[in-house]
Parts: structure tokens; sequence; C-alpha cells
């Protein structure tokens, strides 16, 4: 069982790591002010779905030595962040929608 519990400790990490870099990439890519507003909300989206597919790793697999407290769990969707676009881009009906949904 301990090597069990190494494992899926070792494809946490693993898993959390990649995720990590990735939001890394994500971040730097949005710091560019050359990005057109279908690119902004392309890589918002994906910041997004990066960070629950993070939470969901945190929920599906045990935390280190099984302490549960050591890492906040995504209980509710609503508590993710709104990520809202800059006050100088004008949204259509279908992407104010988007986003109140997202």
């Amino acid at each position: 069982m301990a090597n069990l519990n190494q494992r899926s400790q070792y494809w946490r990490r693993f898993g959390l790591q990649q995720i990590d870099q990735e939001l890394r990439k994500v971040d730097e890519r949005l710091q560019s002010s050359t990005l057109s507003l279908f690119d902004q909300l392309f890589w918002q989206g994906r910041r997004r779905e990066l960070r629950v597919a993070a939470s969901i790793v945190r929920i599906i697999t045990p935390a280190p030595n099984f302490d549960i407290g050591s890492e906040p769990l995504l209980t509710n969707p609503e508590s993710l962040p709104v990520v809202q676009p800059a006050n100088s881009i004008t949204l259509t009906t279908t992407e104010k929608i988007f986003t109140v949904f997202s």
C-alpha cells in the first residue's frame, strides 16, 4: 500500500508541476499587449481550464501524507476567480453570455 501511495504522490506532484508550467506560459502570453480580442479570450479560457484541471487533480488524488488540510480544494466552482476583460474591450452579446457562465 505504501508503494501505491508513493506512486500516487509522484503523479500528483508531476501533474501539478506540468499544469503550473503551462499556467506560467499562459500568463506570459497574456502579458503581451499585442493580443487581439480573440487571443485574449482564448488565453483567458486556457488559464481557467488549467486552474480547474489543477483543482481536479487535487480533489481526486490524496494529499501528501493524507493531510487533506494542506491544500485548498475546489468545493464550489463559483469560488474560482473571474477574469474580466480590459475596460477598452467591447463584448458582443455572445461573449457577454460566455463571460457570465464561465
